[in-house]
């Protein structure tokens, strides 16, 4: 499969997929980060299986898509797949405001600022390392549990 691609020779497409590439890993470190302490502190049994077991094959987009219809719908009648109690957006703002003040987006206003940093976040890289981390965990107790 990698012998059919075209070798990349323009130096700054180069250095755009090494920074795109480097984004998309932060934020899918990040969010396993997220979901080994979630999973640790707070998630329960059920929840754990249920990501675990009904995300297992999903893409970034997909568990984005589904995430924000949750959101969406509100009250509903089947149990939540993403819990309340993880709170997706607050923990993207933490990293948001840790770039900011790493100063890793440096140019404008600060509202501009808070923008630009916002905008470069991966949702679906960091949701995907959230629901491997709940994976990996479930993987290794669910055993201990039967």
């Amino acid at each position: 499969m990698l012998e059919g691609r075209r070798p990349i020779t323009d130096p700054k497409i180069a250095q755009l997929l090494q920074r795109l590439q480097s984004a998309r890993e932060r934020w899918y470190q990040r969010g396993h980060d997220n979901g080994t302490q979630w999973a640790v502190e707070t998630a329960t049994r059920e929840e754990l299986r249920r990501i675990a077991t009904e995300t297992a094959d999903w893409d970034g987009p997909h568990l984005i898509d589904e995430f924000r219809q949750e959101q969406r719908r509100g009250p509903i009648l089947r149990p939540r797949l993403f819990p309340t109690s993880f709170r997706f957006d607050d923990r993207l703002d933490v990293w948001v405001a840790n770039d900011l003040e790493a100063g890793d987006v440096l140019m404008g206003e600060e509202a501009e600022r808070v923008s630009q940093a916002r905008s470069q976040v991966d949702e679906a890289g960091y949701l995907e390392g959230w629901r491997d981390a709940i994976k990996e965990i479930w993987q290794t107790i669910s055993p201990a549990l039967q």
